[in-house]
C-alpha cells in the first residue's frame, strides 16, 4: 500500500505496519517477530496446532503400540520387559492429551508436551535396545531416525523447539548406540550417520516449513490490518451519507430506504404502517425575521426533540430537506400515530423558541398521518407518502399547530372514533 494510505491508519495499526515490513524485509524470521507480532502469531496458530497435537499423539502412540507386532514376532522372551518400557510412553501421552484437552487455553503445554515426548521416546528406544538378548538390537538403532522426522515434519514444532527436539534425540542416540557393546564399529556408524543426515534435512525442512506459515501470516495481518481500516472507514462513509450533516439524525436517503424495508415487512406479516410529516411552521418568515444562522440552530433544536421522542428501534426520525421531518412507526397503528404527534407537539412546546409570526409567538409545527396496510394495496410505498402530504396540507390549511389525518388502513371502529376525537 502507498506510504499515504499507511499514514492513514491508527497510531497503533501504523506501528503493527512498521513491525509487518521489517519483518518482511528481514526475509527469514524463524527465530520469532517483535513481541506483539509474535503474540498475535502464537494466538491465531494455537488452536490449530493444538489440533495437530492432538492428532498426530493419538496416531503416535497407535503406531508405537504397533511394533508391539515386532516384539511378538522377533523377541517374545523379553515381552515383560518390552511391554513396561511401552506403557511408560503410552501412560506420558494418555497423561498429557488429558491435561492439553483440559486446558484449551494454555499455548505452552502442546510444545512442552512434543518436546518431552519425543526424549522420553527416543530413551524407550534406547532402553529397548540396551535390553539383555535382544536379537534386533542393531535395527532398534534406526528408530532414531525416525524420532528425528517426526520431531520437524509430523508435529508443528517452532523451529527452536524442533531443533532440541533433534539435538537431543541425536545425543541419546549417540549414547545408547556407542554404549552397546554387542553391535560391530559398522553397526554402530552406520545408524548414526543415517541419523546425522537425517536430523540435518529435517531440521532445514522445518526451517523453511515455520519460515513459510510466518511470511504467510505477515502477509494475512497486513491485509487485515488494512481490510479492518477500509472497513471502518467504509461504515463511517455510510454512515455519512444517511446521515444530515446539519441536525444529526437520518436523511432522505435514510428515510427511503427503512421506508422500502418496512413497507416489505408490513407486507409479509400483514400489519399496518403508519407515517408522520411534519412541518415548522412558518419557517421562512423565521429565516427572514431572525436570520438563517438562527434558523439552523433551530432545526437543530426542533431535531433533538424528535429524536428524543422517538426511542424504539422500529421508529425512524429524519429530515427529509429544508424544515420537513418524518417518523415512520414500521409497526404503528392510527392510535399510537396519533400518540406520537402527541409527543411531538408536546416536545417542540417545551422548546419555547420565539417566532413572532407565530401562534402565540411561539414556534410551533403541522403534522400529517398516514396508516396503511400494504398487505392490502397493490400501492407501492410513496402512496403512504403522498397521504401524509396530503395529511399535512390538510393541517396547514386548518389553521397550523395541529394534526391531520383521514385514516386509509381499515381498523377498529372505536378507534378510529376516539382518534377523530383527539384530533
Amino acid at each position: 500500500m502507498p506510504d499515504t494510505f499507511a499514514q492513514r491508519l491508527s497510531r497503533k495499526d501504523r506501528e503493527r505496519d512498521r513491525m509487518i515490513e521489517e519483518s518482511l524485509t528481514a526475509g527469514y524470521c524463524i527465530f520469532g517477530f517483535p513481541k506483539p507480532l509474535e503474540r498475535l502469531y502464537a494466538q491465531r496458530r494455537h488452536t490449530e496446532n493444538r489440533r495437530q497435537f492432538i492428532t498426530a499423539a493419538l496416531f503416535s502412540v497407535l503406531l508405537y503400540c504397533s511394533f508391539g507386532l515386532v516384539d511378538i514376532i522377533f523377541r517374545p522372551e523379553l515381552m515383560t520387559q518390552l511391554l513396561e518400557i511401552r506403557l511408560v510412553f503410552v501412560s506420558y501421552c494418555a497423561a498429557g492429551l488429558v491435561i492439553i484437552v483440559l486446558r484449551p487455553a494454555n499455548m505452552l503445554l502442546p510444545g512442552l508436551f512434543s518436546f518431552f515426548g519425543i526424549t522420553l521416546a527416543s530413551l524407550c528406544a534406547g532402553l529397548m535396545m540396551w535390553l539383555p538378548g535382544n536379537p534386533i538390537a542393531v535395527f532398534e538403532a534406526y528408530v532414531f531416525i525416525l524420532m528425528a522426522v517426526i520431531a520437524n515434519i509430523a508435529l508443528p514444532l517452532s523451529a527452536p523447539v524442533a531443533a532440541l527436539s533433534t539435538f537431543c534425540n541425536f545425543a541419546l542416540a549417540c549414547v545408547f548406540v556407542l554404549g552397546d557393546h554387542q553391535l560391530m564399529p559398522h553397526e554402530q556408524a552406520s545408524p548414526l550417520i543415517y541419523l546425522a543426515a537425517t536430523s540435518v534435512l529435517t531440521v532445514f525442512a522445518n526451517n523453511r516449513l515455520n519460515n513459510a506459515d510466518r511470511r504467510a501470516f505477515l502477509f494475512y495481518l497486513r491485509e487485515k490490518t488494512y481490510a479492518e481500516y477500509l472497513s471502518t472507514e467504509n461504515a463511517a462513509l455510510s454512515q455519512i451519507s444517511r446521515t444530515d450533516s446539519l441536525t444529526g439524525i437520518a436523511n432522505r436517503r435514510s428515510f427511503n430506504g427503512f421506508l422500502g424495508t418496512s413497507w416489505q415487512a408490513a407486507q409479509a406479516q400483514n400489519r399496518t404502517l403508519a407515517l408522520l410529516m411534519i412541518d415548522i411552521d412558518l419557517f421562512k418568515q423565521f429565516n427572514d425575521n431572525y436570520g438563517h444562522p438562527a434558523g439552523d440552530e433551530c432545526l437543530q433544536r426542533v431535531a433533538g426533540a424528535l429524536a428524543a421522542v422517538s426511542d424504539n428501534e422500529n421508529e425512524l426520525v429524519a429530515r427529509l430537506g429544508g424544515e420537513e421531518f418524518a417518523i415512520i412507526l414500521s409497526d404503528g397503528n392510527a392510535m399510537s400515530a396519533k400518540t406520537m404527534s402527541m409527543r411531538v407537539h408536546a416536545a417542540i412546546a417545551a422548546l419555547s423558541i420565539p417566532n413572532r409570526e407565530g401562534i402565540e409567538g411561539k414556534l410551533t409545527v403541522s403534522i400529517g398521518i398516514a396508516v396503511m396496510l400494504p398487505g392490502e394495496t397493490t400501492a407501492a410505498s410513496a402512496a403512504l407518502v403522498a397521504e401524509a402530504d396530503r395529511a399535512l396540507y390538510a393541517a396547514k390549511q386548518a389553521g397550523r399547530n395541529q394534526t391531520g389525518f383521514e385514516p386509509q388502513a381499515p381498523f377498529d371502529i372505536t378507534e378510529k372514533q376516539a382518534f377523530t376525537t383527539a384530533i
